[in-house]
């Protein structure tokens, strides 16, 4: 399996485009402390793009895709011109997510990540509790 690269996170990615790579690669090898390959099999390389996508949104808070839906905040939700208001949403049933994966949900990256982390268990037979705690999702685990 090979490792997961800046460039090929920014052919994933292209709204990142224009980011370092060294700030790519930072946040690759930070995503593979964090979700080894013994663990997460052929799914490893896209658990770190998408983590290290979640960091580098929650970096840059302005970040937008090119429909101008905010990377670290979510799709616009409501619009108000008289006054300036903008509401961003989550696409994500917090009440189905456990709550040792809930901070992942603050960006598209990781809702999505979320979605690689809650199949791999299913695929594992294991149950993800709403509430439980899930070896390996920790932000001070090495998994």
């Amino acid at each position: 399996m090979a490792n997961p690269t800046a460039a090929e996170f920014k052919t994933l990615f292209p709204q990142w485009a224009a980011t370092s790579d060294t700030s790519v690669d930072a946040w690759i090898v930070q995503a593979a402390l964090r979700f080894t390959p013994s663990k997460f099999g052929a799914q490893w390389a896209m658990a770190a793009y998408l983590y290290t996508g979640h960091q580098l949104a929650l970096h840059n808070p302005d970040a937008a895709d090119a429909s101008g839906n905010h990377l670290a905040r979510g799709p616009v939700t409501a619009d108000k011109v008289g006054d300036l208001s903008r509401s961003y949403g989550s696409t994500v049933d917090m009440t189905r997510i456990p709550a040792s994966l809930q901070w992942l949900a603050s960006t598209v990256y990781g809702q999505q990540l979320i979605g690689v982390i809650m199949s791999r268990s299913a695929a594992r037979g294991r149950v993800v509790r709403t509430g439980s705690s899930y070896p390996g999702t920790s932000r001070t685990s090495d998994s």
